[in-house]
């Protein structure tokens, strides 16, 4: 087994949701309830 002793940090910048014929990006904000998106 692998251990890893530095903390791995992750900074995501969008959300995708997708369905048959649409795709969503969703721009992330850190603020609660903030967020803004584009349909493509």
């Amino acid at each position: 087994m692998l251990e890893k002793q530095d903390p791995v940090i992750c900074i995501f910048d969008n959300i995708f949701l997708l369905n048959e014929d649409r795709q969503l990006k969703i721009k992330f904000n850190p603020q609660v309830n903030n967020y803004s998106h584009v349909v493509s």
